[in-house]
């Protein structure tokens, strides 16, 4: 089983914002647990677990303020790290948002 602190982070103004994940790759995919996302401003982190092999997909990250909703999500990819002692070794690849 490994774990990892899955950062979300957004610029925007005004600077309070609420944060939607999904898992697998869609706006209609698995919403996450509320307990495992703490958010402060423009800021989301996502306690995220993986212990079998369908724990790896895609994470997607919206932000969302008074003004609007963001135009396209931020994109995490869980990708399991390869070859190593463990076997289940968590690889984190970010494509769409701040880093």
């Amino acid at each position: 089983m490994e774990s990892a602190k899955v950062v979300c982070q957004v610029e925007a103004f005004p600077h309070q914002v609420n944060f939607t994940w999904r898992f697998n790759g869609s706006s209609e995919g698995e919403a996450l647990p509320l307990h495992a996302i703490k958010s402060q401003g423009t800021s989301s982190m996502l306690n995220y677990t993986a212990s079998m092999e369908q724990d790896y997909g895609t994470l997607l990250c919206w932000a969302a303020n008074k003004i609007g909703i963001q135009k396209d999500p931020c994109v995490i990819h869980l990708i399991p790290a390869g070859q190593t002692r463990d076997p289940i070794t968590l690889l984190l690849v970010v494509s769409g948002c701040q880093r």
